[in-house]
């Protein structure tokens, strides 16, 4: 079991890296237009879909075939990245796209493997407690790595410490696979494999009662907040003008309220079931979105209201996903669950990262203005972006009747995401 632990906080690092605002402001180093530079981002995620094939695959090749090619590949995405900082300017872009293609083979294939490979080792009477053990100590060495980060980049951004760290970042996936070698691949000698193939796996899932409504409500929410940390970042970068340092530490308060919501969703959830945090989530997020937009009116220091809208939006987004999480396992078919479980994390996956490409999509093609005013305030076109993703998130909430009930005729275990 420690193995699994050490393995996703290997992860840590590469996750964090695109997620908290580090791969934006690396784009924008190197000359990137911010509006690309928000269209790869929000796309890094975009072929998670292929999780679902990866699956079917890895339960004949062996779970540990798949996951360990995948960390080759990632390793490979994210050096290559790094290189991409000593090219001439006018090929940068195609060898990032080529960097990121790579990435989008090997991280679905990896996430595709390791749940079902942790199924098989952990005891079922230990689950809860390792879940827990799990994700703190993921996101425990992602926030430690995320500190230490401003004073690395420094104000400025120099782009060839970004490429340094993404250089590291690739050595620790490759450590990452000698460490996902030494996990025991229980389902590989199983006798219990079921023999479904692609199509009736997915058939499978997409039948099984609550299982695709779920998917749906999935993939509305995603899309509805899965920008919402990078067009932070975009803000405070392009209209407010705050410094790489700056944003990256907005960053840190972001990610210290995964974790403090990750605790204290589970506590909420255990008591009052997933709804209570649905209903929250939604509302919450949607008004600190505004609460951002609105910051001229807040009668606090620009940081400290932007420090507060980073740190809840945090908090609520991982106690939201948490429950999504609870709701899966509640939901889990039968049969081809690691399919089952992939279809999920793709429609997460492929709702973020469509909203991050129409997000830049629009701001590219100037449905939103750069520079206008709000309650006295000049703003940017992510302002505006946030104000209608507020609106939407918001509205959202009626999409709460595609979620299963079953939480409130019984109380689940908290099975936290890696």
């Amino acid at each position: 079991m420690a193995f699994a632990v050490g393995t996703q906080c290997l992860g840590s690092f590469a996750a964090v890296f695109v997620n908290h605002g580090l791969f934006l402001l690396y784009l924008l180093s190197l000359n990137f237009e911010e509006s690309l530079a928000l269209a790869l981002t929000g796309g890094f995620h975009l072929m998670n879909f292929t999780a679902i094939f990866f699956a079917q695959w890895a339960e004949k090749k062996g779970l540990k075939w798949v996951g360990g090619m995948g960390l080759i590949l990632i390793a490979l995405g994210f050096g290559t990245m790094g290189l991409v900082y000593f090219i001439p300017q006018d090929s940068r872009l195609l060898m990032m796209l080529f960097a990121m293609g790579i990435c989008a083979i090997g991280k679905p294939a990896y996430a595709s493997i390791f749940f079902p490979l942790i199924r098989g080792v952990v005891p079922e009477a230990l689950r809860g407690r390792f879940f827990g053990v799990l994700r703190f100590s993921w996101q425990l060495t992602g926030l430690a790595f995320l500190m230490i980060c401003p004073f690395l980049v420094g104000e400025d951004g120099d782009p060839s410490i970004y490429a340094l760290l993404l250089g590291g970042i690739a050595i620790t996936q490759l450590i990452r696979f000698f460490v996902l070698s030494k996990i025991p691949d229980t389902q590989k000698s199983s006798k219990t494999q079921e023999n479904l193939n692609l199509y009736e796996a997915v058939r499978y899932a997409i039948h099984w009662p609550g299982f695709s409504s779920f998917c749906a409500y999935v993939f509305l929410m995603s899309f509805a907040t899965g920008i919402t940390a990078t067009s932070y970042a975009l803000s405070e970068k392009m209209t407010l003008h705050l410094s790489d340092a700056t944003v990256v530490g907005l960053g840190n308060l972001g990610l210290l309220g995964t974790i403090l919501g990750a605790l204290f969703g589970g506590m909420i959830i255990d008591r009052y079931g997933t709804k209570v945090v649905f209903i929250v989530g939604h509302f919450g997020i949607g008004g600190l979105m505004f609460l951002f937009v609105a910051r001229g009116v807040v009668p606090l220091p620009n940081l400290w209201t932007l420090g507060l809208c980073h740190s809840l939006t945090g908090l609520l987004i991982s106690s939201v996903m948490l429950g999504v999480t609870t709701e899966m396992f509640s939901l889990e078919p039968d049969k081809g669950k690691n399919v089952a479980f992939s279809i999920v994390s793709a429609c997460t996956a492929l709702g973020g990262s469509l909203s991050g490409v129409l997000g830049a999509g629009a701001v590219k093609i100037g449905l939103l203005q750069h520079n206008w005013e709000f309650l006295g305030e000049n703003m940017g076109a992510y302002d505006g972006l946030l104000l209608i993703l507020s609106g939407a998130v918001m509205m959202l909430v009626v999409t709460l009747c595609l979620v299963p009930s079953v939480l409130k005729a019984k109380p689940h275990r908290i099975i936290p995401q890696a």
